[in-house]
């Protein structure tokens, strides 16, 4: 992938200079990410691994288009397809533009700027914030918002009512003392010339304490110095601070060394806790930066090759950094475990050295310690060459620090220095922005499977306070698309039910999938209910679509065709419609292929011969049309699908006894062909095959 420049746009006019990175890019020849904005069409930006631009403008920035200019060479490696989004957190992404090169021509000249490619109109309602999403009865809330200056009209339901009078230039805000004393969804409602726009947001009341900050100022101090630890909690009835009764909400503490502090807040409903660390710089003293205890090779490895996981050691202070002597540990009780060599660590400068258990410590070289990390947690120290003084510590108490997932690191952020986790591991370089931890997964009260009735379905997640989306259509849930979840749902037809949970500062979910279908449904399928009810195109560009099924099939074993079907396995697919069917869609274009015909979908499997679901699966994966002729639409309209198991979409390989025991259990991909020559499309046929 290539490209000499990037612009992005406002009226035509080119807005800024962001600085841009490539995560795990390949840049041959010094092409590098920068080059993509330096404005000249001289140079490019080139990556084999073809990964994603990040485009960080420092602050929230205004754009209605964006354009991208072709390089000096090799036409094979211009974008032809790719997603655009956008993040206020570089943790949650939301889709601005995705873009096909049927969706405009590409040009094939060199050094030439593609047609300005313009975004969908702003909505009306650009922001919707509250500055305490979980919260006692009656705890005052304050609401926010920023809508388009334009808006003629604007109010909030839940008896807040019209707000246009407390907005200034789009920008407003409204506090609601006291707070709702049940959870509630507030829903803002901005009308505009081009109609109206809403957005949503829900506060949470629990009955647990709720530790809404917990700061220290400052966060970073020198040797003897003083930090004022402050918080803000409600319905506790009594606080510790490390095991000790505080009361207040604030206390100062003088620190010797690095410490990290937790504060628990206790009722009759439980205990809530939250941490806070406080860094000692000390000059010529070293800190642990960042590490990863589940490395998958793709950002770096070790001089042999391996994917060993890695510590990162970094300078924060005015001085040089003499590491000799200095230990590092994963056992509280052994703090002398492995020891840095002769060597030295410049001013904010950083170092990499290898958890991999190969203990190599010559001076100049790559330096590896006797011990790896573990994924499930432990502990993890630098200690100063007394053998006794902590540095800087992960685990504290004799905790261990959390799980840790493939390719994410995990260390100190922000102004408070919170240990957690970035979603972009930096080695050897500053560190990015984190998060705290990750949202509990969704959880349904029914399983997929094969239903006659309709019932009612709740989707949950354990972390207190997150607020759950869902869609009913295949298309993929995020923190600001699907239906806000407010209670149980009612399953009265066939339908995919695909839900995301997410709350401020954490990890949102992954999508989870269940499909629930109804023999009823199958057997009365028809091009008429598959538009009325799915609400499916009416043509696959240009051809008429065929989603019913066949009739005669229904006839020829109507007796018996509903118990029948509640016998087989079944795979379902769900996906956004317009991926599948729509202009751009796989299945409407079926003489298209390659990469840029690969759709995101989620694969199912429903057998019913275990009503427990201990057979079923669920993965995320990539779909194309297979096959050759019989791609042609006059020669049938039904379709082979090949399924790719990628890391884009989740696990490399789909684990399962698809053939029995009596063959392989792992597939990288898998083939759906639907016999055409043995298929039901041919007249007379008695040994039809369906796939």
């Amino acid at each position: 992938m290539q490209l000499a420049e990037f612009e992005f746009l406002l009226d035509g006019v080119k807005v800024g200079t962001p600085s841009v990175s490539n995560p795990g890019g390949d840049n041959p020849g010094g092409e590098t990410p920068d080059l993509a904005v330096d404005g000249s069409l001289a140079t490019k930006w080139l990556d084999r691994r073809q990964g994603p631009l990040v485009f960080d403008f420092g602050s929230a920035t205004t754009v209605d288009g964006y354009r991208w200019s072709t390089a000096n060479d090799a036409p094979e490696r211009d974008p032809v397809r790719w997603i655009l989004e956008g993040s206020d957190d570089e943790t949650n992404w939301d889709l601005v533009d995705e873009r096909v090169d049927g969706d405009f021509q590409t040009p094939s000249a060199r050094f030439t700027y593609t047609p300005i490619l313009e975004l969908n109109s702003a909505p009306a309602v650009q922001s919707f914030t509250v500055d305490r999403s979980l919260i006692s009865a009656g705890v005052p809330v304050t609401l926010s918002w920023e809508v388009d200056p334009g808006t003629i009209g604007l109010s909030i339901n839940q008896g807040v009512g019209p707000v246009t009078g407390v907005t200034t230039n789009g920008v407003g805000a409204i506090s609601l003392d006291p707070g709702p004393t049940v959870t509630t969804v507030y829903e803002i409602t901005a009308t505009h010339a081009n109609g109206d726009s809403t957005a949503q947001l829900v506060v949470t009341v629990t009955n647990m304490p709720v530790i809404h900050e917990f700061l220290a100022t400052p966060a970073i101090v020198g040797p003897g110095e003083s930090s004022t630890l402050s918080w803000e909690v409600f319905n506790a009835d009594s606080l510790e601070l490390d095991g000790v009764a505080v009361t207040g909400d604030f206390l100062a503490k003088t620190l010797a060394a690095s410490q990290t502090f937790t504060l628990s807040a206790t009722n009759a409903n439980g205990v809530v806790t939250r941490e806070v660390s406080v860094t000692v710089v000390e000059p010529g003293v070293p800190v642990i930066n960042e590490f990863m205890a589940n490395n998958d090779g793709d950002l770096v490895v070790d001089e042999d090759g391996d994917d060993s996981d890695w510590i990162e050691i970094y300078n924060p202070s005015g001085a040089v950094a003499d590491l000799e002597g200095y230990f590092l540990t994963d056992d509280a009780g052994d703090l002398t475990k492995w020891a840095f060599p002769e060597g030295t660590l410049g001013v904010d400068g950083y170092l990499l050295v290898w958890a991999s258990g190969k203990d190599r410590s010559v001076s100049g070289s790559e330096l590896h310690t006797n011990f790896s990390l573990k994924s499930g947690g432990e502990y993890l120290a630098l200690v100063k060459p007394d053998g006794i003084t902590i540095v800087s510590e992960f685990g504290p108490g004799g905790s261990d620090y959390p799980d840790q997932d493939a390719g994410v690191s995990f260390g100190g952020f922000g102004e408070g220095q919170q240990q957690g986790y970035f979603l972009r591991a930096t080695p050897g370089t500053e560190n990015s922005s984190g998060f705290l931890g990750y949202v509990e997964d969704t959880m349904f009260s029914v399983d997929r499977g094969h239903f006659t009735d309709s019932f009612s379905l709740e989707i949950s997640s354990e972390t207190e306070g997150a607020s759950i989306r869902y869609t009913i259509d295949g298309a993929t849930p995020s923190k600001s698309e699907g239906i806000l979840y407010t209670g149980p749902i009612t399953v009265d037809r066939t339908m995919p039910v695909r839900a995301i949970a997410y709350l401020d500062g954490l990890k949102s979910t992954n999508v989870d999938t269940q499909t629930y279908l109804f023999v009823d449904d199958v057997v009365t399928q028809s091009s008429v209910t598959t538009q009325s009810i799915w609400r499916l195109p009416a043509d696959w560009s240009g051809t008429s679509p065929d989603y019913g099924m066949n009739s005669s099939v229904a006839l020829l074993h109507a007796a018996t065709i509903k118990d029948d079907l509640k016998t087989v396995p079944s795979l379902s697919l769900a996906m956004p419609e317009e991926d599948l069917f729509g202009s751009n869609g796989i299945y409407a274009n079926p003489l298209s292929s390659g990469i840029n015909w690969e759709r995101a979908t989620s694969l199912e499997l429903i057998d019913p011969s275990r009503p427990d679901g201990s057979m079923n699966f669920q993965i995320d994966c990539g779909i194309r049309i297979q096959g050759g002729a019989f791609r042609r639409f006059d020669l049938t309209k039904k379709k082979s699908f090949r399924l790719l198991f990628k890391g884009a979409y989740g696990d490399t390989k789909l684990r399962y006894p698809l053939f029995g025991d009596l063959t392989t259990d792992e597939f990288d991909t898998l083939i759906f062909r639907m016999e055409s020559n043995d298929g039901y499309q041919w007249d007379n046929r008695t040994n039809v095959q369906y796939a």
